[in-house]
């Protein structure tokens, strides 16, 4: 059996106005036989503020939880930032200070830090791919695309509640 799961991951996000952001998450977590370990897409949209890369981060700390020791995770998202920063290593992201190649420090070092020690010290495995079987771009249409309906969805929602 392999220790491989993949973790599908996308964010959508808004600018309601007064200069902050808000985001939702679509997720879903698969281990080597393709079958859903776990999703944050069951439960009712809310919005989350912050940017679409704290979502991102935020989707994968979560959904390290269910990922034991050892394993390899291969991570696929729509954002191209993910491929960029998960197609190198945690060691060379800590020899290069969290800069990116333009050496500016990344938005979000902090959470990007901390994804680098839990997988550390769990010995767990990141690395971003592109697809390359159907089942993995059909998956990751459905998370784009559920992503897409939650923002909608809360953002109705949460208008609602201010006009009312």
């Amino acid at each position: 059996m392999s220790n491989e799961f993949k973790l599908y991951v996308s964010a959508a996000g808004r600018h309601p106005g007064g200069g902050f952001s808000q985001y939702v998450t679509a997720s879903s977590l698969q281990d080597a036989a393709e079958q859903e370990v776990w999703c944050d897409y069951a439960e009712a949209p809310k919005l989350e503020d912050g940017t679409q890369p704290q979502g991102i981060y935020t989707a994968i700390r979560t959904a390290l939880l269910h990922v034991p020791d050892g394993r390899c995770v291969l991570i696929f998202a729509p954002q191209s930032f993910v491929a960029a920063i998960f197609s190198v290593s945690r060691e060379e992201r800590r020899a290069a200070r969290y800069r990116g190649s333009n050496k500016k420090p990344r938005p979000n070092a902090d959470l990007l830090r901390d994804i680098d020690d839990e997988t550390e010290r769990r010995g767990i495995t990141l690395c971003s791919r592109e697809p390359d079987l159907h089942s993995e771009f059909n998956m990751l249409d459905v998370v784009r695309a559920v992503a897409t309906e939650r923002l909608e969805a809360a953002s109705h929602a949460a208008d609602a509640k201010f006009e009312s």
